[in-house]
């Protein structure tokens, strides 16, 4: 909103500039830029014309551009969609004993690895449908997953959008062990999925069936930044013991490794847990998964609005075209009063450049502002180096223009114009 308006504030402020020029009485002397600045109030809406289509391309191919996501951006941070964790684990069997406890590592075999360098996290699953993004239709009862809450406390995992009043700032998932009420469980799930996959709101409730078969509400306390949990639920192991007390063990776990240790921890977890039919991947490559159909879609938009703004900045050099030959007879009595070439050459460049100038400098300051969001959040993957040479084109293509036009007035012999004066 804020870019916006500041784009609609430039381009006012360009229209009071050639309006302000219009009115002004200036008796000293000019120079060649200045009188071709002062050239822009002959048609002022064909001016603003110039400048607003400049800053508005800009803008859209700016603003696009910079919501693109990288999962590899930040992985190994806690605050960050993979939570800090490595590796992302469901199995076909549940796993009954916990994987942290010597026990659970005797049992399957996962003494070889360091347990220092190995924690789990572990969910209990009941099946839903997937409400992620990689699912276009709207979903109303997403998979549950139930976690114990200070797995994710201690270690301050994850980022949130959007939290309800009942939740500590300080403590987001302490709230999932609040009792509301008998009917009514706080649960937690990726931002996307609320809005998107649920069509709901954070504070907003989904209704549920229990084991027996009675209706039991699960409040949406909280919205995580875009998050490996996308498509499911999040409530704690105590709430979902108590509505599902046959669903026993885990089929689901987030393995905290080092992340430069991925690839050989990986192997050890599949072996040790393939009579359990675990799927390991990496979380980043989970994320991965999510980002490439929004980021898909962005790629297309910004190719479109970018051939859009290559086709336009034409439109704006079809423009200058046209204020140069409805000037020719004007040129022509400049040239006979002894301007020579260069200086009118001079004189319609700059008349057209505080233009191209105005309509970049307008497009690139509120497209920074719109897309502040975008780099200040976890994953960001703007392409800098696309953007800069997209705009390096636009204004190349103006430029072209502008001298292309320019030059071909200039070059024929515009004397005989004056004769139609």
């Amino acid at each position: 909103s804020a870019g916006t308006l500041l784009l609609i504030g430039g381009i006012a402020f360009v229209k009071y500039f050639i309006e302000s020029n219009a009115n002004k009485v200036n008796n000293s002397k000019l120079s060649v830029m200045s009188i071709g600045i002062r050239n822009t109030v002959r048609k002022p809406f064909r001016s603003l014309a110039v400048a607003g289509l400049l800053a508005c391309g800009i803008f859209i191919v700016f603003t696009v551009g910079a919501n693109r996501r990288s999962p590899l951006t930040h992985a190994e941070k806690r605050e960050s969609g993979t939570g800090g964790f490595a590796l992302f684990g469901e199995s076909v069997i549940p796993i009954l004993y916990d994987l942290n406890s010597v026990k659970g590592r005797d049992f399957y075999g996962l003494n070889n690895v360091n347990a220092e360098k190995l924690k789990f996290v572990s969910f209990r699953v009941k099946e839903g449908d997937d409400a992620s993004c990689l699912n276009l239709n709207r979903i109303s009862t997403p998979q549950l997953i139930g976690v114990n809450p200070g797995e994710l406390s201690k270690r301050k995992a994850f980022s949130f959008v959007k939290t309800t009043e009942e939740v500590d700032a300080e403590n987001p998932w302490g709230a999932l062990e609040h009792d509301l009420s008998d009917d009514v469980i706080p649960g937690i799930a990726d931002q996307t999925v609320i809005v998107w996959g649920l069509g709901k709101a954070v504070g907003d409730t989904l209704n549920y069936l229990d084991e027996n078969g009675k209706t039991f509400k699960i409040k949406l306390i909280g919205g995580l930044a875009n998050s490996i949990f996308q498509g499911n639920i999040i409530i704690s192991e105590k709430a979902f013991i108590k509505k599902y007390p046959s669903i026993s063990g885990a089929r689901l776990f987030l393995a905290d490794a080092p992340f430069n240790e991925i690839e050989s921890i990986s192997q050890k977890i599949s072996w040790a847990l393939q009579d359990q039919g675990v799927d390991v991947t990496k979380t980043y490559d989970r994320l991965a998964q999510f980002a490439q159909v929004e980021n898909t879609y962005l790629s297309i938009f910004l190719i479109l609005g970018t051939l859009g703004l290559i086709i336009g900045s034409i439109g704006i050099g079809i423009i200058i075209g046209r204020n140069v030959y409805e000037r020719l007879g004007e040129l022509a009595l400049l040239q006979a009063i002894g301007f020579n070439k260069k200086g009118i050459q001079t004189l319609i460049i700059s008349e057209h450049s505080v233009l191209l100038f105005s309509g970049l400098s307008i497009g690139i300051l509120s497209a920074l502002i719109a897309a502040l969001p975008a780099f200040m959040q976890q994953g960001s993957d703007v392409p800098y180096t696309t953007i800069i040479f997209l705009l390096l084109i636009v204004v190349i293509n103006g430029g072209f223009w502008t001298y292309f036009s320019v030059n071909r007035a200039t070059k024929k012999n515009i004397i005989p114009s004056l004769r139609n004066e």
